[in-house]
């Protein structure tokens, strides 16, 4: 999401609740979502030259998955929830901004200050740098003012240096874009009216991915990718209509289940078309006018994510995403997005020294050096998390939301 989302509070509004709830799983659903977006990178940097069916495959499983969509529905979802329930709260803005704040800025800007500035004051200085640091250092502020998004977007600008990627920080971006203007939107526009913006904008996005998707420009990618924030919360909005009734529900997961087959459908055989496989078979296919691939993924997402929550508890799907490894990965997701790509060269540098001098074939080579690198990003998290950022969100409390004036 993507990060990738951004880790948000899980406290949503249950209409059978009295107060706000917490709700393990979808920690589990960040990290089967955090998880996937780190397979997707690792493939990306360590790919066997001599690729086997095998790796072939886990990386039709990781694209298929795009986790940053998952992430982006349940910010969208989660956030809007908090927002609704606040909205009559004294001190709503000051307390949304400051919890955002609490969570979202410290590890970004201690990444930030720690590489970028390390590299301004050699720069400031007059100690001689590479080219690309150069580069660097002259690009940086769209990183610092959370824009990094319309400058890969538009400029082009891959954001990295010296083994270095910054160039995930644009979901991150898009995130806090949207957690900026869409508390006051809550709070201006009456409850319906701010359904038939979610509706809208997820009617206009996929119109105006397809006007610029022009086969030179990546504006859609990078700028125009907010579905999932709008239908998350859309379905925070329509939460209790839907709950409470089994017509809506039925439709929600029909809904989800025909756009995740299609979304399926189209990207295997597109991918299948262009490198060969049965083409005269899947040509035709992948050639059909299918819905636009984002639209179709967020939908299953907010399916996903409303059967998550309503399912009954013991219901198996339930029981794997409260496993205590996968609620823990959920909880330290933000930095673990944060700092897998980051430091990702660092990682599988220390994964082929390791295994540089064992027997083993490609594939299983390849598992290894994934395993190493997705060990060191979960490390990383956890020592952020415990040292960093549970300390930092203990000063959530002090931005609790009041009750509005009688």
């Amino acid at each position: 999401m993507n990060q990738s989302s951004a880790q948000t509070e899980l406290v949503i509004p249950d209409p059978r609740a009295t107060k706000a709830v917490h709700y393990p799983q979808l920690d589990g659903l960040r990290a089967l979502a955090v998880m996937q977006v780190l397979l997707m990178h690792f493939l990306a940097a360590d790919r066997p030259t001599d690729a086997t069916w095998f790796v072939a495959g886990v990386n039709m499983i990781s694209v298929l998955g795009n986790g940053v969509h998952l992430f982006f529905v349940l910010s969208g979802f989660l956030i809007t929830s908090i927002l609704l329930r606040s909205r009559e709260s004294s001190n709503y803005f000051r307390a949304f901004y400051a919890r955002r704040t609490l969570r979202i800025f410290p590890v970004y800007y201690l990444v930030l200050l720690l590489t970028l500035g390390t590299l301004s004051i050699l720069v400031l200085t007059g100690v001689t740098v590479s080219d690309e640091a150069r580069e660097a250092f002259n690009n940086q502020w769209w990183l610092w003012l959370y824009v990094s998004n319309f400058s890969q977007g538009i400029a082009g600008i891959d954001h990295s240096f010296a083994g270095l990627q910054f160039g995930h920080f644009w979901t991150l971006a898009v995130e806090e874009q949207f957690y900026l203007v869409w508390p006051l939107i809550i709070f201006l526009l009456p409850r319906r009216f701010v359904a038939w913006v979610c509706v809208l904008a997820c009617i206009a996005l996929p119109i105006a991915r397809r006007v610029f998707s022009d086969g030179e420009t990546i504006v859609p990618m990078y700028v125009l990718n907010l579905d999932g924030l709008f239908l998350g919360g859309l379905l925070a909005i329509s939460w209790e209509r839907i709950s409470s009734s089994d017509r809506l529900r039925r439709g929600l997961y029909v809904v989800s289940w025909v756009a995740a087959l299609c979304y399926a459908t189209s990207f295997l055989t597109t991918g299948m078309a262009r490198a060969g496989v049965f083409s005269s078979l899947v040509g035709p296919i992948s050639r059909l006018p299918w819905p636009d691939p984002t639209t179709c993924l967020v939908l299953a997402y907010a399916g996903l994510v409303h059967f998550t929550i309503t399912t009954r508890q013991r219901n198996p799907i339930r029981r794997i995403l409260e496993i205590r490894p996968l609620t823990f990965i959920g909880k330290i997701s933000y930095g673990l997005y944060v700092y897998h790509y980051l430091f990702i060269v660092y990682y599988f540098m220390i994964a082929r020294e390791l295994t540089s001098h064992l027997p083993f074939p490609v594939a299983i080579d390849w598992l290894i050096h994934l395993l190493i690198a997705t060990t060191l990003s979960i490390a990383t998290a956890s020592v952020s998390w415990f040292l960093f950022e549970q300390p930092i969100l203990k000063l959530k409390s002090r931005f609790s939301y009041r009750a509005g004036k009688p």
